[in-house]
């Protein structure tokens, strides 16, 4: 900002004249007044684009994640090794079938005749038809014999092992498309895919992670949203810095997360098990408030189902056995929900086990 004591200009938001600045940016004048909004406005532009960077980080991450389809590959491959090993173990027993029929039936024949032939000598009662015979069994026991060592195996055209590749596509339509059909071959349906700060989403949208310096909260939606029916997710508490850094819930599906807050009135959820924000209100369980066990700690698993027909939604925590059920007033927060959750500090950490 420069002083213009040279000319008389007018702050072009009130038109005052005197003690007036001209910004070197986009060149306007403000008074003493404005120009400290005017900078005020500057900062929260610089904040909204250092926040996008961030975002886009973070998709950036997220896209070249390639524990999913390493896992894809792993699935594959133990696929195809048990495939494997139940056609060798049908061919074994297939293969022992055969020679044991066969050599039994030679066998069979061959003391046969031995017997006969040992018979005839001892009573010298043969003939030329006899040991014509005798001769044709025994080429039959040979032609027998060289059955069994044309025994061979044959590789069959329609086995179900298919081979795999990979393949990188140039538009970003097919890429998502193909994700998402890695993602519903496996059992988990909820996965994060957006956040607002400075955290990594890994494991396939199944892991959040809070990597800030800064204490600051850090939110993650769902990829699903829920307007009808029952739902149960399950979370582990992978790493827990303090009481209170971990925020779980859902809100409306069409907030937009870079304006989301746990205090605002489209938002129902926990912080640990003592305090319920609902709907802006925040109220404190005194029954377990300064129950050490109550709070949330890293290694636990907590269950939260989404009850849409009943409008309200239930924490479960596992170590204490304990339910906690909130009512969600669906006027203040409309359906459909998306789960939100919400980390404070840096290595926080929560993954999604299971969902249904």
């Amino acid at each position: 900002m420069n002083s213009t004591s040279f000319e008389k200009k007018q702050c072009i938001l009130c038109n005052k004249i005197g003690g007036i600045l001209t910004c070197d940016g986009c060149q306007q004048a403000f008074c003493g007044k404005h120009v400290i909004e005017h900078r005020q406005q500057l900062n929260i532009e610089l904040e909204n684009i250092m926040q996008e960077h961030d975002l886009i980080q973070q998709d950036i991450r997220l896209s070249i994640d390639n524990d999913l389809l390493l896992k894809e590959i792993d699935k594959w491959e133990k696929e195809s090794m048990k495939k494997i090993q139940l056609v060798a173990e049908k061919a074994r027993i297939n293969l022992k079938q055969i020679l044991e029929n066969s050599n039994n039936k030679i066998l069979k024949t061959c003391q046969d005749v031995a017997s006969k032939l040992l018979s005839a000598r001892e009573a010298e009662n043969f003939s030329e038809i006899d040991l014509k015979r005798w001769i044709e069994q025994l080429n039959e026991l040979k032609s027998q014999t060289k059955l069994l060592s044309m025994i061979h195996i044959v590789e069959d055209n329609k086995s179900p092992i298919y081979l795999i590749e990979i393949k990188q596509t140039n538009t970003v339509n097919t890429y998502t498309k193909n994700k998402e059909l890695l993602s519903s071959s496996r059992r988990i349906e909820e996965r994060f895919i957006e956040g607002n700060g400075l955290a990594i989403i890994e494991d396939g949208g199944l892991r959040i992670k809070h990597i800030d310096s800064d204490h600051k909260f850090i939110y993650f939606h769902g990829q699903k949203s829920y307007t009808d029916g029952c739902h149960t997710l399950k979370f582990k508490i992978e790493h827990s810095t303090s009481s209170y850094s971990t925020f779980i819930g859902i809100c409306s599906s069409d907030i937009n997360l870079r304006q989301i807050m746990y205090h605002l009135t489209v938002v129902v959820g926990w912080f640990n098990t003592t305090e319920v924000w609902q709907h802006g209100r925040c109220i404190r369980n005194t029954k377990f408030q300064g129950s050490k066990n109550d709070e949330i700690k890293t290694n636990d698993i907590i269950q939260l189902t989404i009850d849409c027909e009943n409008k309200q939604i239930e924490l479960f925590h596992e170590r204490t056995n304990k339910k906690h059920t909130v009512i969600v007033d669906s006027n203040q927060t409309p359906l459909p929900w998306k789960i939100l959750l919400a980390l404070r500090r840096k290595n926080d950490c929560v993954k999604i086990l299971q969902s249904n």
